[in-house]
């Protein structure tokens, strides 16, 4: 987490998973520090998680229903992490397009 932390710049807008107390505790002190403001991922956002070999379908609030074709039930926290930090770009006047098209155009590697 340290290591992870590092990469905080002062003032930055951090956005993390949370629910890893160790973790937690090192991102808000150096967040606390740098005067960062440290978002953490909101978990009752995500309902309705399917996942198969195709991908996934999860209801993420306020989008409704999204498709990621990416295999793994990790997948959907990922990717509520990932729209998490185009909400934070947005609101530093970031242009973010169509977060239904984004999700369902995502690929792996």
């Amino acid at each position: 987490a340290k290591a992870k932390a590092g990469i905080i710049k002062a003032g930055a807008e951090v956005v993390s998973f949370g629910g890893n107390a160790v973790a937690d505790e090192v991102f808000a002190h150096t967040c606390a520090r740098l005067n960062a403001k440290l978002t953490q991922l909101d978990r009752s956002r995500i309902e309705n998680a399917v996942s198969t070999l195709d991908g996934n379908n999860f209801s993420l609030a306020p989008y409704g229903m999204l498709h990621i074709p990416l295999a793994g039930a990790y997948q959907v926290e990922n990717a509520a992490l990932a729209v998490l930090a185009c909400e934070k770009l947005a609101e530093k006047g970031w242009h973010i397009q169509n977060t239904r098209h984004n999700c369902a155009g995502t690929q792996g590697a």
